[in-house]
C-alpha cells in the first residue's frame, strides 16, 4: 500500500495517472471529516481522463494513522504540504469538502504559488450569532456516541439518494467507520470558524459548490460572500444535498472540469460595459452586506499583545483582573486557539500539574475570566464554556495575530517585490526586542521563538535581495537598523559582513565582525 511517513505517522494516498497521455495537470482531492478518500470515487473516474489524480486519507481517517498529537488545524494543513512536496506534484488543482475546504484555503494562503485553482464543496459558514446554537445541536446529537440512529440521521440529511441505492449505503458505511471523537473535535472547529478571512486572503480562482437541497449547512451566507469576492464563483448543484459527488456525479465532475479549463472572467471581459456592470454590482453587494453585518449585535474583542497587553470588548477597555487567576494567560491561549478543550488547555498551561487537579483549578480560573470579560454589559456572552470546550464568542482581532499572520504571508510570498513590501511593513512595527513578551508559558515562548526565526530569515533575504537590486547601501542600512531587534541574530551579522565585503568596505566588515564577537563570543 502507498504510504508517506511524516514523523512516524503514516499517511495513506492513492495516485493515478491520467488516461490522456498528454496530460500534465494534477488534482488533489481532500475529503471531509465524516468520510475517507473513497468518497470521491464516482467523480475521480470521470476526471481522470484528462487529469492525474491524488487522493489521501486525512490523519485519523481511513488507512492513515491518527498520530499521538492532539487535533491541530495547522497539522492537517502541513500534512497537505507534506503530501504535495513529497510526491513532487508542483502547482495543483485542489478539490475539498467541508472541513477540508478550510484546510485548502489556509494552504492556498500560505503556498499560493502551489495552487492553480480551488473547488470548495459544501463549505460550512454560519453567522457568528448562530454558532453557539448550532454547536449545541451537533453535540446533543453526539451525546450517545456512535449509534445507528445517529448515523442514519447524518446519512439521510447529507444526500438525496434512497437507502436502497449503492451511493447511500456507501456513505452510511463511511460515516459508521469514522472515529466519532475526532469527528466531534473537527466538527466543532469547522462550525466555529468563519471562512471569510481565508477567502479574502487569497487571490487564487476558487469555485464554491453546494447542493441545492443542502440541509445541514445552509448556503445563503456562503453564497453571498462567494458572489461579492472577486476571485470566487458560486453554483448550486440541482437535486443534490451535501455530498454532491454522490447525488450528481456527472454534473459535479463536468462543472469542476469546466472551471479548471476556463479563463477567469473570460465572458465578462469580452464586453467592456458588461464587465463594468458586473464589477459595480459586485461592489454594491459587498457594501450592502458589510453594512448590515456591522449593525448586528456581535461582540467585538480586540487584544493588543505585540508590545503591551490591552483588552477592548465592544468598544470598552477592560483594565482590571488580568493579573489574577491566570486570566491573561487563558485569554491569550484562546486568542491563538479558536476553540480549546479543557484537557488541551491544562496540558499547555500547567503541564506539571496533575490533569484532574488542573481541571478543577481551571473551573475557578474560567469563572474569574468570565467575570473580567463581562465587566460591562453585553448582549451575547463573550466567553462561552460548555462541558468540554471553551471559546471566545465574537469577532476577535489582535495586533499579535495580525503580526504572526503577516510573517506567515511574507514567508509564503512568491513575488519578490510584494515580499519586500511585506517584510518592510513587519519591521516597521518593531522598535525593540520587547515584542510578544507579555506571556511566559512554554507554548507561547515556543511560538515567539519560531516567529523570531522566521523574521531573521526574512531579514537576511531582504539584505540579499536589495544587494541583487544594486541597492547595497540600502541593504546595509536596513540590516544595521534591525540587527539589535533579535536575540538569535547571528545570520543577520553574517549577512552584514558579507554585504560589506562584497562592497569592498573591509573596515565596516571588521566592525560587524567585532559586534558579532561581542554578541556571541566567537568569530
Amino acid at each position: 500500500m502507498p504510504f508517506l511517513d511524516k514523523d512516524g505517522t503514516k499517511i495513506y494516498y492513492v495516485s493515478e495517472r491520467a488516461l490522456n497521455p498528454d496530460s500534465r495537470e494534477t488534482i488533489v482531492f481532500i475529503h471531509t471529516n465524516i468520510s475517507d478518500h473513497t468518497i470521491y470515487d464516482s467523480i475521480v473516474s470521470r476526471l481522470r481522463v484528462n487529469y492525474h489524480t491524488v487522493l489521501y486519507d486525512l490523519r485519523g481517517y481511513g488507512k492513515s494513522d491518527r498520530g499521538d498529537a492532539a487535533f491541530s488545524f495547522d497539522t492537517y494543513v502541513d500534512d497537505l504540504r507534506f503530501l504535495i512536496d513529497s510526491l513532487d506534484l508542483g502547482p495543483v488543482y485542489l478539490v475539498s469538502m467541508g472541513f477540508s475546504s478550510l484546510l485548502a484555503l489556509k494552504y492556498t494562503q500560505i503556498h499560493e504559488d502551489m495552487v492553480k485553482k480551488n473547488v470548495l464543496i459544501s463549505m460550512v459558514f454560519f453567522p457568528e450569532e448562530s454558532v453557539s446554537s448550532v454547536r449545541r445541536h451537533r453535540r446533543q446529537l453526539l451525546l450517545g456516541g456512535r449509534s445507528t440512529p445517529l448515523v442514519d440521521y447524518i446519512t439521510k440529511m447529507s444526500t438525496v439518494l434512497k437507502p436502497e441505492q449503492e451511493g447511500y449505503r456507501k456513505l452510511r458505511r463511511l460515516i459508521w467507520n469514522v472515529d466519532f471523537s475526532l469527528y466531534e473535535e473537527i466538527m466543532d472547529f469547522t462550525i466555529s470558524t468563519d471562512p471569510t478571512p481565508f477567502m479574502r486572503a487569497i487571490r487564487t480562482p476558487s469555485f464554491v459548490l453546494s447542493g441545492e437541497k443542502e440541509a445541514l449547512f445552509p448556503t445563503n451566507l456562503l453564497a453571498f460572500n462567494a458572489i461579492y469576492l472577486k476571485q470566487f464563483q458560486y453554483a448550486a448543484i440541482p437535486n443534490a444535498s451535501s455530498f454532491i459527488m454522490l447525488d450528481q456525479p456527472d454534473l459535479t465532475a463536468s462543472m469542476i472540469e469546466e472551471f479548471f479549463r476556463s479563463a477567469p472572467e473570460e465572458i465578462h471581459k469580452q464586453d467592456e460595459f458588461v464587465h463594468f456592470m458586473h464589477e459595480n454590482i459586485r461592489r454594491y453587494s459587498r457594501d450592502i452586506y458589510l453594512e448590515g453585518k456591522n449593525q448586528q449585535n456581535v461582540n467585538t474583542i480586540h487584544v493588543d499583545l505585540l508590545h503591551a497587553f490591552r483588552v477592548n470588548v465592544n468598544g470598552k477597555t477592560i483594565t482590571k483582573g488580568w493579573n489574577q487567576r491566570y486570566a491573561k494567560q487563558i485569554l491569550v491561549y484562546l486568542l491563538f486557539h479558536q476553540t480549546a478543550t479543557r484537557d488541551n488547555m491544562c496540558e499547555k498551561l500547567w503541564p506539571e500539574v496533575p490533569l484532574m487537579t488542573a481541571k478543577r483549578n481551571l473551573r475557578v480560573y474560567l469563572s474569574h475570566l468570565k467575570r473580567v470579560l463581562h465587566s460591562f454589559p453585553t448582549k451575547e456572552p463573550v466567553l462561552v464554556i460548555d462541558r468540554e470546550h471553551i471559546f471566545l464568542n465574537g469577532r476577535v482581532t489582535s495586533d499579535a495575530l495580525s503580526f504572526v499572520k503577516g510573517t506567515e504571508s511574507a514567508m509564503a510570498e512568491a513575488n519578490d517585490h510584494r515580499k519586500y513590501e511585506k517584510i518592510t511593513h513587519l519591521l516597521s512595527q518593531l522598535s525593540s526586542r520587547d515584542y510578544l513578551t507579555e506571556v511566559y508559558d512554554d507554548w507561547f515562548l515556543d511560538m515567539r521563538k519560531q516567529q523570531e526565526y522566521r523574521l531573521v530569515q526574512l531579514v537576511t533575504w531582504l539584505g540579499e535581495w536589495l544587494w541583487k537590486q544594486d541597492r547595497g547601501t540600502d541593504a546595509i542600512n536596513r540590516l544595521s537598523q534591525v540587527v539589535a531587534l533579535f536575540e538569535d541574530n547571528e545570520p543577520i551579522f553574517d549577512t552584514l559582513i558579507w554585504l560589506c565585503q562584497k562592497r569592498g568596505d573591509h573596515k565596516q566588515a571588521a566592525y560587524w565582525e567585532q559586534e558579532k564577537e561581542k554578541a556571541y563570543g566567537f568569530w
